[in-house]
């Protein structure tokens, strides 16, 4: 038999396979109900939008070193400082590479804590 109050409540006790909180997440775990307070989604939706504005400035940097990556080796090509298909072209052009691949990285990151954040907010639960 589970606690009475708020917190926790055998799913056996009250005869139905789900509960609809009003005003609190719920999480099923072994036929028992565990509600999320208001307080506890507050601090995790507090962590998300944090990760998300770290994963977000992380992003926008790749994305400016890229391009002043690409705007040095144009420059550099264009004004003859060394040949396109030179050694220094190649570690630029590899440069670029690695930063573009860093930035799709943190874009699809971006974006699963983005959904993460809307479900926390919208009170959506993770199917398990």
């Amino acid at each position: 038999m589970g606690k009475t109050g708020r917190y926790e409540v055998n799913m056996a006790d009250i005869g139905v396979h789900k509960v609809a909180m009003d005003k609190e997440q719920s999480e099923v775990i072994n036929d028992t109900v565990k509600t999320i307070g208001a307080h506890t989604r507050t601090g995790q939706r507090k962590n998300l939008w944090m990760s998300l504005r770290r994963t977000n400035d992380i992003a926008f940097g790749l994305a400016f070193f890229g391009f002043i990556l690409m705007l040095f080796d144009a420059e550099m090509t264009f004004d003859a400082y060394y040949e396109e298909g030179g050694v220094a072209s190649n570690c630029v052009k590899t440069f670029i590479t690695i930063s573009t691949l860093a930035l799709v990285f943190f874009i699809v990151k971006y974006h699963k804590l983005d959904i993460q954040l809307d479900m926390l907010t919208n009170h959506i639960q993770k199917k398990v």
